[in-house]
């Protein structure tokens, strides 16, 4: 993904925006509704309201971190010569973080579908 200048800034703004929003509500909802079983978490996650704010704060945590990683490495780097490698090695650690977090997606909806049975 190629973003620069003012796009990626608006990226991170409202990547930070949605996690500043999405955080401090989670932790008020946990704090009013204890998760304290495993029957409670997969009903808690299963529920659409839940699940896709969940899943979209995990998406731009991710895009939060890669703007704001690219940014350092692009700002402070090409001097010294190893800031495309540092660059090349972001982006093969951002696919695997990629991967991993469709993994346990993957994994959440075979334990929901399991649970449903």
């Amino acid at each position: 993904m190629r973003v620069s200048g003012l796009k990626a800034y608006r990226w991170q703004r409202w990547s930070a925006w949605a996690l500043a929003v999405y955080f401090p509500t989670a932790v008020a909802y946990l704090a009013i509704q204890p998760v304290d079983s495993y029957e409670r978490f997969v009903q808690m996650l299963s529920a659409p309201w839940f699940l896709i704010p969940t899943l979209l704060v995990l998406a731009l945590l991710l895009v939060h971190m890669w703007v704001g990683v690219r940014d350092v490495l692009m700002d402070y780097l090409p001097a010294l010569g190893y800031g495309r490698w540092l660059y090349a090695a972001l982006s093969v650690w951002a696919v695997v973080l990629g991967l991993v977090a469709a993994d346990l997606l993957y994994l959440l909806a075979s334990l929901l579908s399991i649970a449903r049975l």
